[in-house]
């Protein structure tokens, strides 16, 4: 309740993107043809909150650095920095970023199933994002009246300048999510869904 939200949506010479997740970084890898694309301009850097390692062995033996494993990733693109997940320092590094991504692998199933939860966790931060055009990430953005999921790497390269370079828009974005956010997903409403549904089951 304590976390951070962004309030201030100037950037200087480069823009700061920023992705977290597990790090398996199965999501961000398919992201790594854009990356290189925009990293030659040398205005973009990339800030991942992760683990600092990674399970081996279906998460029962041996563990791999995370470090090397975005390396591995990432193809040793420049100006990629990781930072440790930790709930102290969590939202201020988010927020101090221009704009978070949520890139999926659209052939796998299992991203085409996952919810919106990731995406609302960013806006709840007030946070503009860019994402895949997953079933759940496209109908939210839908819903919220936004246009910033990206179906292939021309899109994503496209709209990662157009909000790099205009801080009035990336202000309108995170505002307008948030404000969606509030609206329909409220502590309050989510407490009387979940009174609603034990009703329904408890009779």
């Amino acid at each position: 309740e304590a976390w951070t939200a962004k309030l201030d949506y100037a950037s200087g010479a480069v823009t700061n993107l920023v992705w977290e997740g597990l790090p398996d970084f199965d999501g961000l890898q398919s992201f790594a043809p854009v990356y290189e694309k925009i990293a030659t301009q040398g205005r973009h850097s990339l800030h991942v909150i992760s683990s600092m390692s990674a399970a081996k062995y279906l998460s029962r033996h041996g563990h791999t650095s995370t470090y090397k494993l975005l390396q591995r990733k990432m193809a040793g693109a420049p100006r990629v920095y990781l930072y440790e997940w930790n709930k102290f320092l969590f939202s201020k590094i988010v927020t101090a970023c221009d704009l978070a991504i949520i890139p999926a692998n659209m052939q796998d199933p299992y991203w085409l199933g996952k919810p919106a939860n990731k995406l609302l966790f960013f806006w709840r931060l007030g946070l503009p994002v860019l994402t895949s055009p997953t079933p759940e990430y496209q109908s939210v953005m839908d819903e919220c009246g936004l246009d910033m999921t990206c179906a292939n790497t021309e899109e994503w390269v496209t709209k990662i300048d157009r909000y790099s370079g205009d801080p009035d828009l990336r202000r309108q974005a995170g505002w307008t999510a948030r404000r969606y956010v509030e609206a329909n997903y409220s502590n309050e409403m989510l407490l009387a869904k979940w009174d609603r549904l034990l009703s329904l089951v408890l009779g």
